[in-house]
C-alpha cells in the first residue's frame, strides 16, 4: 500500500499515524510512503540553491525517524522503498545529489520515480531525470497514472486505453531502465472534461499479465524482488476504487483477480517479467 504524504501535518499524515498504522490487522499489510514531490518540495529545480535538496533530505529523515523503523514498512533487499510522485517536473537532478541523500539520512533508500508518462517522458533517453550518459538517474521508474482526458474515446475501456496509450511507452522504459509497471482497472473521474474509462476483471488480469512480462535491460540481474503497482485511488472523485462499493457492481472481484493473478502459475518467470507482485496505490483522506 503506497501512501501520500506531504508534510507531517497534513490530514493525511495525522489520520495515518493515528488510524491505519494503529490498525489491528496492520502486521498484514506492508506500506511504503508516496512523495508527494509537487506540494512538498519549495522549488522542484534543484540547481536553484539548497532549497529543494534540503526540503528532501529533511523529509526523507522524517521518514527514517517515523516510518521506516515501522515493522510493516516496505523493504526491498533491505533498502526501505520511497515513490517520488511526479518526478518527472524535477529539473537539474543528478546520481550525486541521490548519494547526498542517502548519506545524510544514513540508509539506502530506493526511490522509485514517477516519470514516465507522455511526450518527451515517452523514453528515458529523451525525459527529465531519466538517463544521463546512458544510464538511469534512479535505480527504479514507475508511471503514476497513464490517465489523460484528451486521448481518451468514447466507450472505450481501461485495458483498451492502456494497450494503446500506454504500453509502448512501458515496453521503451522496461527496455532501458529497472521499470515497475501499473496496470488501470478503471478510471471514473467525476469532474467535467474528463471521460470515463470502463473497466471489468477479465480486462484487469489481461493488463496484469501482459504488464507483467514486459522485457527486462540485458544488463538487469534481478537485483530486486519483481513489483507491479495498481491504479486505486479512494478520493471521490476519481473512482478508481478496487474494494466492493455502494453500486455493488463488481463485489470483491477486482481483489479476487488480483489474488488468483498473484498466486496462480499466470505470470512470467523472474528471468521474463517485469513484475510479479502487486501493491495497490491509494490516498488517505
Amino acid at each position: 500500500w503506497a501512501v501520500s504524504w506531504w508534510n507531517p501535518q497534513s490530514p493525511s499524515a495525522i489520520k495515518f499515524s493515528q488510524g491505519m498504522l494503529k490498525a489491528k490487522n496492520i502486521d498484514k499489510i506492508k506500506f511504503c510512503m508516496v512523495y508527494e514531490s509537487l506540494g512538498a518540495l519549495p522549488v522542484r529545480d534543484f540547481a536553484n540553491g539548497t532549497k529543494a535538496i534540503d526540503k528532501l533530505t529533511g523529509d526523507m529523515e522524517y521518514f527514517r525517524d517515523n516510518y521506516f523503523s515501522h515493522s510493516s514498512y516496505l523493504y526491498m533487499n533491505g533498502r526501505p522503498v520511497v515513490y517520488v510522485y511526479v518526478a518527472r517536473s524535477w529539473k537539474n537532478f543528478t546520481q550525486d545529489m541521490l548519494m547526498h541523500i542517502k548519506e545524510k539520512v544514513g540508509l539506502d533508500i530506493l526511490f522509485i520515480a514517477d516519470i514516465p508518462y507522455f511526450g518527451l517522458n515517452g523514453d528515458p533517453k529523451t525525459a527529465i531525470s531519466g538517463m544521463i550518459d546512458g544510464k538511469p538517474i534512479f535505480e527504479a521508474y514507475t508511471a503514476y497514472n497513464m490517465y489523460e482526458a484528451r486521448l481518451v474515446r468514447e466507450g472505450e475501456s481501461a485495458t483498451e486505453y492502456m494497450f494503446r496509450e500506454s504500453l509502448g511507452i512501458f515496453e521503451r522504459w522496461s527496455r532501458d531502465t529497472v521499470f515497475f509497471p501499473h496496470v488501470l482497472p478503471k478510471y471514473h473521474d467525476f469532474r467535467d472534461g474528463h471521460p470515463q474509462l470502463v473497466g471489468d476483471p477479465p480486462g484487469l488480469l489481461t493488463q496484469l499479465q501482459t504488464f507483467a512480462c514486459l522485457r527486462r535491460p540485458s544488463w538487469y540481474n534481478n537485483e530486486f524482488p519483481n513489483l507491479m503497482f495498481v491504479t486505486s485511488f479512494n478520493e471521490w472523485w476519481e473512482g478508481t476504487s478496487l474494494e466492493p462499493d455502494a453500486e455493488g457492481k463488481y463485489g470483491f472481484s477486482f481483489l479476487d483477480t488480483l489474488r488468483r493473478f498473484k498466486y496462480s502459475e499466470l505470470q512470467c518467470s523472474n528471468d521474463e517479467a517485469a513484475a510479479v507482485g502487486v501493491n495497490v496505490r491509494q490516498r488517505v483522506e
